[in-house]
């Protein structure tokens, strides 16, 4: 047995349209601003990368007084 076909919903939107769909926005608000153009870093330039860190500590061996097996 079928079902007879869905009436369509008018808050619905068509799914047959494509494209995105725009935001929604009053028209009485006020423009948004737009963020500050922030410059890019040059990843060859030594002088805009941040510092390393501090130096790490050497690597010690989980279990100091374990021998190898020989």
């Amino acid at each position: 047995m079928t079902r007879p076909p869905m009436e369509p919903q008018p808050d619905i939107a068509d799914p047959s349209r494509k494209g995105p769909v725009p935001p929604m926005r009053n028209p009485a608000d006020p423009p948004r601003p737009t963020p500050p153009d922030s410059p890019v870093p040059d990843p060859d330039d030594p002088t805009g990368n941040p510092d390393s860190g501090p130096e790490r500590a050497p690597e010690q061996t989980p279990f100091p007084d374990h021998e190898p097996d020989r």
